[in-house]
């Protein structure tokens, strides 16, 4: 599995935008969200059509810096009807 992301700050919108794809998915997801003040923790929201429901889902990502080196990214996920549910967290540390 490999992904790519690109976050950038769009100074009219006043918000992070990103887009993700991958080689597991067919399509890529493009998503909008804040930060905290001091930056520490952002969230970001998406919509997208699943391709296996052949359904919209909703997805909030939240990513927390914990140190200097490591970050936290938690993906939370629904289907059309349904609650919210965590998908997947992953724990990133920067090699040095």
């Amino acid at each position: 599995f490999e992904g790519i992301a690109i976050v950038g700050y769009d100074i009219a919108k006043k918000m992070y935008t990103g887009i993700w794809m991958d080689n597991f998915g067919t399509m890529m997801m493009t998503y909008s969200g804040t930060c905290n003040a001091d930056g520490s923790e952002c969230v970001y929201k998406a919509t997208f059509d699943d391709p296996v429901m052949k359904v919209p889902k909703s997805v909030r990502e939240v990513c927390r810096w914990t140190g200097p080196d490591p970050w936290v990214m938690e993906w939370y996920e629904s289907w059309p009807g349904q609650e919210e549910r965590k998908g997947m967290e992953i724990t990133h540390t920067r090699v040095k």
